[in-house]
């Protein structure tokens, strides 16, 4: 419940006690906080035996004349009333009251009673952000929102991917944020946790399109924290974390590696000392020492662990400082951040410096407000240079490269690298190094300003003005270098920058009606958008000294490469809403947005995004009042369309690449044929030296998506129990695709057309439980969520690009991103298995068996099958909160059950043949299937690859289903009077864990289920922190 909301009740219901006069026998003196250890105001406490009573200041503070022991009732609207002894210096903690009907949410451009909500809003806790301190605040929100999937990876610089009931186009699929009234889709990263007051996230429709074609995959409002009457308050928070990779992939050493091949080619009948790694052994087996690396002498064999040479603890600070004031003229919230650290792989760090201000001042006796919110960040950090990839690719390259390479040349000096018939694999702790001078920074500029006009009681007229401007500077080098039989001369520099201004304009008139049992709210407006992106790009080659300083464009001497455009949209929009209650139990809202976008033809800018909802309080309806243990229960239904419009600004039109002058490799360059035809004469209408990229579409249309949703919610046994359930179905029409376009006519390049359709459907259930007794308080709770996916058309052109043979079996019908394979019964063990088993290259003995799923005795194309998706059956989360006195314990677990999904590193830990011969292995190799090891369920080692055992099938895709502890911690406020001395309000110091347990499958054979592909580790984390109040 907003908290000014609460105190202007208290004051205007409880202002009656303050003429009260008691008749004095001790002056008692107190103070009343809430639960979080901020004072109360205008709470009233009643002397139970006299009725006399007063009421509390700015301060939480009181002081009444009765008698030592006497009872007191100490109350205030908002909160739960409680009997208490008086005492000298007396404090008592009102817990925030379990009943919520009058609270209120942010929802399309008004406010809102929860209890009157029609659609699928869920009104997130922002104590979970607060008590777990992260770069991006969304990830505390793992696992916590029904129906909503946030993704992310240890990557110090990563903001989270967020999904909201799961993929519903071929499109973006992120979120549209409202931060303050300024919609945005750059996330969040860049406002402290503690500024945060409230998160609202809208799932369905109707509670969405009042923002049209951008909430097609839902909305998060975000509201910030303002500025209260009273006194100076200010808040301190710090944190210490550090990052351990604690969850690796076990692979070989150089004696174990030495193994496998050993056995290789003794399977194939080779000879062992033939391999290609510099590998030598005795006739028994044993691998036989060298003195130097293959015919290198400038290496030596090595045991190295490119794992530790890659990684690190990784260690991060964070700082929030926030002050805030109000009086009846204005209000001002004002705070800083700074949060610097290190990532657990090496030269990838991040730090960021931020600062937002709020402020709102009334003029006219509060006829007229003016405020403005405001946010201005810088980050900056370490990544690796695009030339060597991601840190996804290190990680793979570290997980693969050969241990018995050194990471040195005998000199210290030189870097280690492959010889003689090795892989040319670059060396990973060469690549991080080569990183440490990359730099990555950004500027992010955003808020709104608003004059609020209020002429008459209940009617508001509202302007605000948006902007947003973010600039992105990154620079990376490349330097020369020799690595076994690998080397660079090349020594460059890459510059990117790019701009990103938008602003957007919304006008709205708002009027709130009551007449008798009837309440409404009516809203109409208009907004204007424009975003605009400019992007430039340089690199130069050729320098005299190898100094990140000098290495700027202009010194360079060697060639230069430029490239650089801006793309323009604008959006235009007009929008209404009514929001009806009668007898404040039968709900309707009825919303219209018309939106019309510069990125369609001109016949087609325009479309029209209505919604209706409904719901039915049956609480209050006179049937229910004999039944006790509800004290609410409301039924709701809701039906919509949103747009989408996630294509690029230039989708309409024809567009050509310039291209006299280019130089590049013949063999590899696109540049061949700059007047392009499907005989490659250089015949086609274009003149020389032009090349079509892109065909113009001008009748694209709007991407549409119509959702219906039910829902009910309650609340049982004096508010000890309550939940939420929503069933929902989503279809997506015009999906907007751009599929390759063979060059036949001519010239080629691809198109932007209407031409895919998906549905969802799922269900979302959140249960918990909450109250107390004494000292001790709980509130646990559950979510479950599932939601099922099937791409309903595709233009046949595109069929066979989504998975399938592209005939008779296709992606139509099934959930996108489906797998399409062989399906395997385990390994052929016996003679009777290879009997039984249908005939293919490469059967034998302790191979996988595959099945002969068309039944013709052979295995071919025609034996794959759809045999997953990526869709989980259910994913949920459990949430516990304990609390006794000034002790507090929380625990968090997130889990996907009957997910599949591919474990990348199996094809390195299962098997030889399937991966490049200089690739280093798993250890679980060395358990692989053998006469004498006849229970292994791991495929033989093989020298060669007949079986054709990487191929897409169910040995390679596991199950993934897994349950993780995501946050696990204790915390003690302290309540010491000579704290309160100080001036210090909350005095509150709490250690956390995070990601500190996993339970997964026991048929898993990867490390981290969540990680599917080579992508930066999710490291278990430990935190240490203070929260102060003054």
């Amino acid at each position: 419940m907003k908290r000014s909301v609460i105190y202007q009740c208290c004051f205007a219901v409880l202002m009656l006690f303050a003429s009260l006069n008691a008749f004095a026998q001790n002056a008692i003196s107190g103070t009343v906080v809430s639960a979080n250890n901020e004072p109360i105001i205008g709470a009233a406490i009643i002397d139970v035996a006299s009725k006399d009573g007063v009421i509390t200041d700015i301060d939480g503070k009181f002081t009444i004349n009765t008698s030592t022991g006497a009872s007191l009732e100490v109350s205030c609207l908002g909160y739960e009333t409680q009997i208490v002894k008086a005492a000298p210096g007396i404090r008592v903690v009102l817990a925030e009251a379990v009943n919520m009907m009058e609270e209120t949410v942010l929802v399309g451009y008004t406010t809102q009673r929860k209890s009157d909500l029609t659609g699928s809003v869920t009104v997130v806790s922002v104590d979970d952000i607060k008590n777990s301190p992260s770069v991006d605040v969304m990830t505390a929100l793992q696992g916590r929102v029904p129906g909503m999937s946030i993704t992310s990876t240890g990557d110090p610089s990563a903001s989270a991917g967020i999904k909201i009931r799961g993929v519903g186009s071929l499109n973006n699929t992120d979120p549209l944020f409202i931060v303050d009234g300024m919609p945005t889709t750059q996330g969040i990263k860049d406002i402290n946790a503690s500024d945060i007051e409230s998160i609202q996230v809208l799932k369905d429709a109707a509670s969405a399109s009042i923002y049209g074609s951008r909430a097609a995959n839902g909305v998060i409002i975000i509201t910030t924290n303002k500025g209260r009457e009273g006194q100076l308050r200010i808040n301190f928070n710090a944190s210490v974390q550090v990052q351990e990779y604690a969850r690796k992939l076990e692979l070989c050493n150089t004696e174990q590696l030495g193994e496998v091949i050993y056995r290789a080619f003794k399977q194939a009948g080779l000879d062992p000392n033939g391999n290609a790694l510099a590998y030598k052994f005795d006739a028994s087996g044993k691998m036989v020492p060298t003195e130097y690396l293959g015919s290198s002498t400038i290496m030596k064999p090595a045991d190295t662990d490119w794992w530790d040479q890659i990684t690190q603890t990784g260690i991060r600070q964070t700082y929030e400082l926030s002050l805030s004031n109000g009086n009846n003229r204005g209000n001002y919230y004002f705070s800083l951040g700074y949060t610097d650290g290190t990532g657990v792989i090496k030269n990838s760090d991040y730090n960021r410096y931020n600062a937002r201000l709020n402020s709102t001042y009334n003029f006219l006796n509060n006829h007229v407000t003016v405020g403005e919110n405001l946010t201005i960040s810088y980050s900056g950090g370490q990544g690796l240079a695009d030339n060597y990839g991601s840190s996804g690719n290190v990680l793979q390259i570290a997980t693969q490269s050969l241990p018995i390479v050194p990471v040195h040349t005998i000199d210290g000096i030189g870097w280690g690298g492959p010889v003689d018939g090795m892989c040319d694999r670059m060396n990973p702790a060469r690549i991080v190094d080569a990183a440490q001078n990359n730099k990555n920074t950004s500027w992010r500029i955003f808020g709104s300003v608003y004059l609020d006009i209020k002429p008459i009681k209940n009617l508001s007229i509202r302007s605000t003005f948006s902007p947003e401007y973010t600039s992105n500077f990154s620079r990376s080098f490349r330097y020369p270098y020799s690595e076994g039989f690998l080397s660079n001369s090349e020594l460059s520099t890459s510059i990117t920058q790019t701009h990103r201004t938008n602003w957007t304009w919304s006008n709205t008139i708002t009027y709130n009606m009551e007449l008798g049992d009837h309440r409404a709210t009516f809203l109409v407006g208009n907004e204007m958008i424009r975003n605009s992106n400019v992007t430039f790009f340089q690199k130069t080659q050729g320098y005299e000294i190898q100094e990140p300083n000098y290495m700027w464009p202009d010194a360079a001497t060697g060639s230069a490469s430029v490239s650089g455009d801006e793309t323009v949209s604008a959006l235009s929009s007009f929008f209404g809403k009514i929001d009806y209650s009668y007898k404040n139990r039968y709900l309707l809202g009825i919303t219209v947005r018309r939106d019309g976008s510069s990125r369609f033809g001109q016949e087609k800018q325009f479309a029209t995004f209505p919604s209706v909802s409904a719901g039915w309080r049956l609480s209050s309806e006179n049937f229910m009042k004999d039944i006790p243990w509800i004290q609410d229960l409301k039924i709701r239904a809701s039906w919509g369309t949103n747009g989408n419009q996630e294509i690029q600004n230039g989708a309409i039109y024809t567009l050509y690449d310039t291209l006299y002058g280019a130089t590049s490799n013949p063999t590899w360059s696109n540049y061949n044929g700059t007047s392009y035809d499907i005989a490659g004469a250089n015949t086609g209408s274009l003149a020389s030296g032009y090349r079509r990229t892109q065909q113009g579409n001008t009748i694209l249309r709007w991407e549409q998506s119509e959702q219906w949703d039910a829902g009910f919610d309650w609340t049982f046994f004096d508010y000890k129990f309550y939940g939420s359930f929503d069933y929902f179905f989503k279809n997506t029409t015009d999906i907007l695709i751009k599929p390759t376009v063979m060059a036949a006519a001519g010239e080629g390049a691809d198109r932007y057309e209407n031409g895919a359709s998906m549905e969802n459907h799922g269900f979302e259930l959140l249960v918990g439980t909450r109250g107390s007794a004494g000292d001790f308080k709980y509130d646990v709770s559950a979510n479950f969520s599932n939601y099922r996916n099937k791409v309903t058309y595709l233009p046949s052109s595109v069929l066979a690009s989504y998975g399938g043979n592209g005939t008779t079996e296709t992606i139509l019908g099934r959930p996108l991103n489906s797998y399409f394979g062989y399906t395997e019964s385990g390994l052929y063990k016996t003679q009777a298995d290879l009997d039984a088993g249908a005939d293919h290259p490469g059967k034998g003995l302790g191979r996988i068996r595959w099945d002969d799923n068309d039944g013709d005795g052979d295995i071919d194309l025609d034996d794959r099958v759809w045999f997953g998706s990526p869709v989980p059956l259910f994913s949920y989360g459990l949430n516990v909160a304990l609390s006794y006195k000034g002790w507090d314990f929380s625990m968090f677990w997130e889990g996907k059950a009957g997910w599949m999904a591919l474990t990348p590193t199996k094809s390195q830990t299962d098997f030889y043949a399937v991966a490049a011969e200089g690739t280093n292995r798993g250890v679980r190799i060395l358990d692989a299937w053998t006469p004498e090891n006849f229970d292994s369920d791991i495929p033989a080692i093989a020298y060669s690859n007949d079986n054709d055992e990487g191929r897409t099938s169910t040995y390679l895709y596991e199950d993934h289903s897994f349950a993780k502890l995501r946050n696990l911690q204790i915390g003690y406020t302290f309540d010491f009077p000579a704290i309160k001395k100080l001036g210090v309000d909350k005095f509150r110091l709490y250690v956390t864990g995070q990601n500190l347990a996993i339970i997964k499958s026991r048929n898993f054979s990867g490390v981290d289920p969540e990680q599917t592909s080579y992508s930066y580790p999710n490291p278990i984390t430990f935190i240490g922190g203070l929260q102060l109040t003054f």
